[in-house]
């Protein structure tokens, strides 16, 4: 064998010997190559019967605390001016221009004008302290006051929760009222069945508002 023919032989082996570890290389390559990507998303498991259920009860009472919003919210719009009229010598003139002032307002929803209305009005109200001990109990005194330093943003937010507080203080006013009026009647010597009478009244309004609404 020439020098040439051993020197092609060499050149020919030292080409092969490139292409099988470049075949290697690739090769390993395509076996690691999976590891580096990421697994592929499996499907989340079926929902059992239970929590289907769960879910299902779950969006309903979603649905009807909405519901229960929006009837609220209406009937208290309907309702507002009828009651502050009604009760007009004791919340006062302020709170009539409110009302007054509202119905020339164009309100986006009928939520924001409840909210609004509901804040000025316990705004104006509680700003007097005698309407704040009408309340009686230290507790929803103290939940009065609470509304009167809010911001005024968040007063409009959380109104309808103190909003019972509000009527609960109009109606202990009109029952004191009463009460009075029925002492002079007598000469302040009200017979104990008038006063038992007026008594029991008294505290079923309040049995009505305070652990129902004001709580």
């Amino acid at each position: 064998m020439t020098d040439e023919e051993i020197k092609a032989l060499q050149e020919t082996n030292e080409k092969l010997t490139k292409e099988l570890e470049a075949l290697k290389q690739h090769t390993a390559g395509q076996q690691t190559l999976p590891n580096i990507l990421p697994p592929p998303a499996a499907n989340p498991p079926s929902p059992s019967l239970e929590e289907q259920a769960k879910a299902n009860a779950e969006e309903k009472a979603k649905i009807e605390a909405a519901s229960k919003k929006i009837e609220e919210t209406l009937k208290f719009n309907m309702d507002i001016k009828r009651f502050v009229e009604e009760n007009a010598a004791i919340v006062g003139e302020e709170i009539q221009s409110i009302i007054s002032l509202s119905e020339n307002v164009k309100y986006a929803t009928a939520l924001e004008k409840a909210n609004e209305l509901r804040s000025n009005i316990l705004s104006s109200f509680f700003k007097r302290q005698e309407h704040i001990e009408a309340l009686v109990i230290d507790k929803y005194k103290a939940k009065a006051a609470e509304f009167l330093e809010l911001a005024a943003v968040v007063k409009n937010q959380r109104s309808a929760e103190f909003w019972d507080l509000f009527e609960l203080a109009v109606e202990n006013i009109k029952l004191k009222e009463k009460q009075e009026e029925l002492l002079k009647k007598t000469n302040g010597q009200a017979t104990d069945k008038k006063t038992n009478e007026h008594n029991k009244k008294f505290f079923d309004a309040r049995s009505y508002y305070i652990p129902a609404k004001a709580a």
